[in-house]
């Protein structure tokens, strides 16, 4: 095993499991040689790039089942301090409790670092950072008056735990409530900025497939939800599902399944991307990370042949700084931009249906003045997008605040 292992050819490259970069060998040198860093790091390079490691870890998991660690352990528990922080933290804002929900899951499984399990289904525990929260409307509340010509909306997304989970076991596992999150961000903001729903909307199909079980974003039916009560908001009439090519790919294993350590809980059920292409075109342009503009890809991509854990990749071409889609049936001059992380791809395919032109803007990687492009493009509507956790990151709300106050 050792002699095949160090067969260079066959050492990967890329984890798409964990979704990063391995390790790569050690560039020799004399320090390096004389303070033990080398050989530490050969080892390191030699384990994380061993043949077959990805197969080997889930090989390992099952194996580990077998002798008795199964998924109904809870692995590792929330500390009082931080069930205290959050508790503490919890916004105080008004909360209308619907009671008409009887799949809401009561029990979590197994636990580890920041991922559950319940089920064959994962969550993340989401907990309120009232700073953060706070610097995400003021950045915002910022920003209307630098686009005078436009309509700014916010649409804040909850993640599947705030949907799915109790309020009890939230609280258990030192979670905020999201709804009341929600509620507080929206208060705060500006009167100019439109406030967007989705919450009640997700919530009310919350029987429906609208979160991947292995993966923490929303399907792209939970997206259309949230595009529905956008377009009411901004007084649109929204297309139908059935008015987009709808295709599914199957064997989807998203980041939880890598954060959790490839539990068998979830790989024996892997999730399905759906898709819903737009009419008029399926064509998208973009500037990639390496700052190359007119790169050109598909809204929908065929995902078919992706590896597993990034058949997500087919909204959009994925995560890029800059995107332009042009719809070539449209002739009314209709724009709108979307500043979003990674929960956008799925939204911004059914816009295509109803702007001319549709500009999308990731704030993790884009590093132009956004106020510049709304104005000098006369985008008329501004969506900002953020599941609720990324508008509670404060490392993601410098980004936005980067591009905004510029």
């Amino acid at each position: 095993m050792t002699v095949i292992a160090l067969i260079m050819p066959l050492r990967p490259t890329k984890s798409n499991i964990e979704k990063r970069t391995l390790a790569k060998f050690p560039k020799v040198s004399f320090q390096t040689l004389v303070n033990g860093k080398y050989f530490s790091d050969v080892t390191t390079w030699y384990a994380d790039t061993f043949p077959m490691r990805e197969s080997l870890m889930s090989d390992n998991a099952k194996f580990k089942e077998a002798y008795g660690i199964q998924t109904t352990q809870m692995i590792g528990q929330v500390s009082p301090q931080t069930k205290e922080k959050n508790k503490a933290a919890t916004p105080k804002t008004t909360l209308t409790k619907k009671t008409n929900k009887a799949d809401k899951i009561k029990n979590v499984d197994e636990k580890l670092d920041n991922v559950f399990i319940s089920g064959n289904r994962a969550y993340s525990v989401y907990g309120f950072n009232q700073t953060a929260v706070d610097k995400y409307t003021d950045t915002i509340n910022r920003f209307v008056d630098k686009v005078p010509n436009s309509k700014v909306y916010d649409i804040v997304v909850p993640t599947s735990s705030g949907i799915y989970l109790s309020d009890k076991t939230t609280k258990e596992l030192g979670g905020s409530n999201q709804k009341k999150a929600i509620n507080y961000i929206y208060k705060h903001l500006n009167k100019k900025v439109n406030k967007v729903d989705a919450f009640s909307e997700i919530d009310n199909h919350s029987k429906e497939y609208l979160y991947f079980r292995t993966d923490h974003h929303w399907t792209a039916k939970g997206a259309y939800y949230a595009y529905g009560q956008y377009m009411k908001k901004a007084g649109k009439t929204p297309s139908k599902l059935s008015d987009y090519k709808h295709r599914a790919f199957k064997g989807f294993l998203g980041t939880s399944y890598a954060y959790s350590n490839q539990a068998s809980a979830l790989g024996d059920t892997p999730d399905t991307v759906h898709t819903y292409q737009p009419q008029g075109t399926n064509t998208i342009k973009y500037t990639d990370r390496l700052n190359q503009p007119n790169q050109t890809g598909k809204i929908i991509a065929d995902a078919s042949k992706y590896d597993e854990a990034s058949k997500y990749m087919a909204f959009i071409a994925g995560d890029e700084p800059y995107e332009e889609i042009h719809n070539p049936k449209i002739k009314d001059g209709s724009s709108v931009v979307v500043i979003k992380e990674s929960f956008g791809n799925a939204f911004v395919p059914f816009l295509v249906n109803n702007y001319e032109n549709v500009y999308v803007v990731d704030y993790r990687y884009y590093d132009d003045q956004l106020a510049k492009l709304v104005n000098e493009k006369h985008i008329q509507d501004v969506i900002f997008l953020n599941n609720i956790s990324a508008a509670s990151t404060d490392t993601l709300i410098d980004n936005i605040a980067r591009i905004t106050e510029n």
